[in-house]
């Protein structure tokens, strides 16, 4: 059983031992502004989101045809792009150029991640 760090020094006085020195398991202090800083880059605060800059790139990315019969919906936590396609037609088309797509795709910031792009209809 642990005992208060004062009531465990007055312990050792009465038994005649030596105090026990332990560390303090208290976590140092850090400045606000240091603590801000950590929080904002862990969090991405104040940066972009890689949806973003896909849905911000995506006429450029695919094409401004393609760009009015698809759209990106969402990033999988599997690192998929998910694509709703339009028709058939674009669909096979961009089937066609998935390779291409994912290399523009890895030379945007942030979007390295993106492994495959995945085309379902809607």
């Amino acid at each position: 059983m642990r005992f208060p760090r004062e009531t465990e020094k007055l312990i050792a006085q009465f038994r005649s031992l030596p105090p026990e020195e332990r560390a303090l398991s208290e976590p140092s202090a850090y400045p606000i502004d240091t603590l801000l800083e950590i929080v904002a880059e862990r969090y991405r605060i104040g940066k972009p989101k890689v949806e973003e800059i896909v849905l911000s790139r995506w006429k450029d990315l695919v094409g401004s045809e393609n760009a009015q019969r698809c759209s990106p919906i969402k990033i999988t936590r599997k690192g998929k792009l998910v694509v709703a396609v339009a028709n058939p037609m674009v669909r096979r088309e961009l089937m066609f150029k998935k390779r291409s797509l994912l290399t523009r795709l890895h030379h945007l910031p942030e979007c390295s991640a993106i492994k495959d792009v995945v085309l379902v209809a809607g």
